[in-house]
């Protein structure tokens, strides 16, 4: 049915490899839905304190998408095309579903339903001045929380890939031919759809004050736009530059993004990592650049990571600098800056005089929130990418381009 080709059905238990136990004692607070990617249209994906748990879950497939943690259940996608949903407490399996091509976006969770996109990142040519991403299967797909089965399919031209979002009864998907869709999440229906004048790579959509923004491009610089999340009408675009796999930010009426600009040095292909900020004109007011350098190897060498608002301060990783950065929200002025040692994709997080990030080398950081001295490290292995964690009830939930999911308590981060 469309780009759903199975789905498994539900299991007691799956392979668990455990880093540590899961602390007595403690009252969990679960959020009760997952509306957008970070949740929040400003990123700081935090919800509830406490101990935290520790374990891991190797999905075989890579992870280039943020989890979903709902009462209790984390929900997450692998580029082999399996949604899963897990025990958060334990990382026991509890269902898997297998979509019909890579599915890398954060699930939304609303009601009795979970909701993915699907497709892959090949790029067709339809005229010179437009193209189309994505071949095979492409789509959104509604599955039952409770069991994985699937429960409608949307196809589209184009691949979804960056995050889907819900707002009001409305879900909210762009796709890689040039079109933003309000879709009803009960039937799979299109309310509307509106020309959004470029491909949706990988951005995620961020919803805030009714308005739904994406990163779009291709074959023109992309640019960011935000459209009215009841017609459809385009209220918000900046100019185009940068490249079209990064996301917003919105916080206080300001937009955010974190571009690779790419630059030419003696024919070699150069790229500056910059920070942005933009007013509701979409005027730009002020920008703070990270560094520059060539680009890093693959996996993932343009996915620039959104960046976090917490306390009208921008918390941002870099690509280029492999530092994490503090900056004034209004004004763009540099309180610190730390070095993590290499490339970091994810979005920072922020709780209790905290930031924590991740690394292309492996490694969980957490870095004092005041000064960006490092308060304690973990290396686990592989590469961790743009699948940038979220913190639930003292637990981190990040996932690597190894295929593995890891729950990490930040009570191990302390030194």
């Amino acid at each position: 049915m469309g780009g759903f080709r199975a789905v498994a059905s539900v299991v007691a238990g799956g392979a668990i490899l455990a880093l540590a136990g899961a602390p007595a004692g403690a009252q969990a607070s679960w959020p009760g839905q997952w509306t957008q990617t970070g949740m929040y249209a400003s990123r700081n994906a935090v919800f509830g304190t406490g101990p935290g748990v520790s374990w891991s879950f190797n999905t075989h497939g890579p992870l280039k998408g943020q989890v979903s943690v709902v009462d209790g259940v984390a929900y997450v996608t692998t580029n082999g095309g399996r949604i899963y949903a897990l025990d958060a407490t334990t990382g026991k399996e509890i269902w898997m579903a297998k979509a019909g091509n890579k599915v890398m976006n954060a699930p939304i969770v609303v009601g009795s339903r979970v909701f993915v996109g699907e497709g892959n990142n090949q790029m067709l040519s339809v005229n010179p001045t437009r193209w189309i991403r994505g071949t095979g299967a492409n789509g959104v797909i509604a599955l039952d929380r409770g069991t994985g089965r699937l429960d409608w399919f949307l196809p589209t031209p184009g691949e979804v890939m960056g995050g889907l979002a819900y707002l009001d009864g409305t879900l909210y998907a762009a796709d890689g031919s040039h079109w933003l869709y309000a879709i009803d999440p009960a039937t799979g229906r299109v309310k509307w759809k509106v020309n959004d004048g470029g491909v949706d790579s990988m951005s995620s959509l961020a919803v805030a004050g009714g308005t739904i923004y994406v990163v779009t491009g291709g074959p023109a610089d992309p640019s960011v736009k935000g459209f009215s999340a009841a017609t459809g009408q385009e209220t918000f675009s900046t100019v185009g530059h940068g490249n079209a796999d990064n996301s917003p930010t919105v916080w206080d009426g300001i937009v955010f993004e974190e571009n690779a600009l790419p630059i030419s040095d003696h024919g070699k292909l150069w790229f500056r990592d910059d920070i942005e900020a933009y007013g509701g004109s979409g005027r730009l007011l002020w920008h703070h650049l990270t560094g520059e350098g060539p680009l890093p190897l693959p996996p993932h060498p343009f996915a620039t990571p959104p960046v976090t608002v917490s306390g009208g301060v921008v918390y941002a990783g870099s690509i280029s600098s492999g530092k994490v950065y503090a900056l004034k929200a209004q004004t763009g002025q540099l309180l610190w800056s730390q070095s993590v040692g290499a490339p970091t994709y994810a979005a920072p997080l922020v709780q209790g005089g905290r930031v924590y990030t991740t690394t292309k080398a492996g490694k969980i950081l957490a870095l004092d929130a005041s000064t960006g001295r490092i308060l304690g490290t973990l290396s686990v292995g592989g590469h961790f990418g743009p699948a940038y964690p979220v913190l639930v009830n003292g637990t981190l939930y990040v996932g690597n381009t190894d295929g593995m999911l890891y729950a990490v308590a930040v009570s191990r981060l302390a030194g």
